[in-house]
């Protein structure tokens, strides 16, 4: 059983306007008329009512430090999650050789109670061979954001940056949210990963869940799903607790300024890993949308928005895995179960929560030997 979380202070406006009335019998005997009529109870009745909203928000104080804990601990808001769904393209004439299919081609549900309507959208280009009748695409209800500019890096730990269409949403893909950094032509790094875009080279940098344990040349960056905030390595202030003076080691050791340097007092300290260099553009390629309005029954989507001609389109088998935001009241009950869980599953109910976590999984249920033997 939990601890029970006790009010600070339980009392209401009637017991403040009780508590007060007893108080004056006691100090005030002369002050008789405690009617509502009487001026000096009408003040005390607004005071009471403005004490009443006090206690209420000083009653909200244990939740908010629940909320700083569980953010401390690195405890987020699961993002909304697109369903998807495997549409087949069809020809309708005769066979006139290969057909393309684009990254972004729309196809949307038939039109039913809801006037808003359900737009799948291919993320990778796909292709109908010469012969072929039919090909199967996986689709998203989702909206690709391709390159979107989230400012210039100033080359300063801890810099943050906002996309400006969040929540940022998760798909099936496996590579549904980039985040590239302007390099130079010709220096992405051997073996990183790049993408073009308007002229410009940016290469991808890695997410993480935590900074912790990584060196100063390592490209990653945190992203809160949620929120649509991105944030990059902050500075360790490297001062020794004898002082300033004291000999240290690394960036910024040798008393001059620099990218190493810029604690407090002047003191050197050192990023914990790679921070965007100053003027360099960042850019994220990630989707928005979703939500549980893409689970469609099967054979719904069958509108293609962008025309290809000679083929139609249907889905065989009903679309999944859509979920709205989750709630904050849900991020609350969690949040024990991830600071015990910490990654691992090792209890039946470790396994049910990780595998709840997935989008396309509503409910589960995780049963041990023990319990299916006996």
């Amino acid at each position: 059983m939990t601890l029970p979380v006790p009010h600070l202070d339980d009392r209401a406006f009637l017991d403040l306007v009780t508590e007060a009335r007893e108080r004056i019998r006691q100090s005030c005997p002369d002050w008789t008329d405690l009617s509502a009529h009487d001026p000096g109870m009408a003040l005390l009745e607004a005071f009471a009512y403005l004490t009443e909203v006090m206690i209420y928000r000083l009653n909200q104080l244990p939740e908010k430090a629940y909320v700083a804990f569980l953010n401390l601990l690195g405890v987020t808001r699961h993002p909304p999650s697109a369903a998807w769904a495997d549409v087949r393209f069809t020809r309708t004439g005769p066979d006139r050789g290969a057909v393309r299919i684009p990254a972004g081609t729309r196809v949307a549900a038939a039109r039913g109670a809801d006037p808003r309507p359900v737009v799948f959208v291919t993320t990778e280009p796909a292709l109908l061979p010469a012969g072929e009748t039919e090909v199967t695409v996986r689709l998203h209800h989702c909206e690709p954001v391709e390159a979107e500019l989230l400012g210039t890096g100033t080359g300063q730990p801890g810099q943050v940056l906002r996309a400006a269409k969040a929540p940022l949403t998760r798909t099936a893909e496996p590579l549904d949210l980039l985040l590239g950094v302007e390099v130079p032509a010709g220096s992405v790094e051997l073996g990183a990963a790049a993408r073009e875009h308007d002229g410009r080279t940016f290469e991808i940098w890695r997410p993480v869940d935590s900074f912790a344990g990584l060196g100063p040349q390592a490209k990653v960056y945190l992203v809160d799903r949620a929120s649509g905030v991105v944030t990059f390595a902050p500075a360790l202030d490297l001062r020794s607790p004898a002082g300033p003076a004291a000999a240290v080691t690394g960036p910024g050791a040798e008393g001059a300024p620099g990218p190493g340097t810029g604690g407090p007092g002047g003191g050197p300290a050192a990023t914990v890993a790679a921070v965007p260099p100053a003027g360099r553009q960042v850019r994220l390629w990630d989707r928005s949308g979703g939500g549980p309005g893409g689970n469609v029954a099967a054979g719904t989507l069958t509108s293609l928005r962008d025309p290809l001609p000679g083929l139609k389109v249907d889905n065989p088998e009903r679309a999944g895995g859509g979920r709205d935001l989750e709630s904050l009241e849900a991020a609350l009950a969690r949040g024990p179960y991830e600071f015990f869980a910490q990654q691992r599953a090792v209890t039946a109910r470790d396994y049910e929560i990780l595998a709840a976590g997935s989008g396309a999984v509503a409910r589960a249920r995780a049963f041990t030997r023990a319990a299916v033997y006996s």
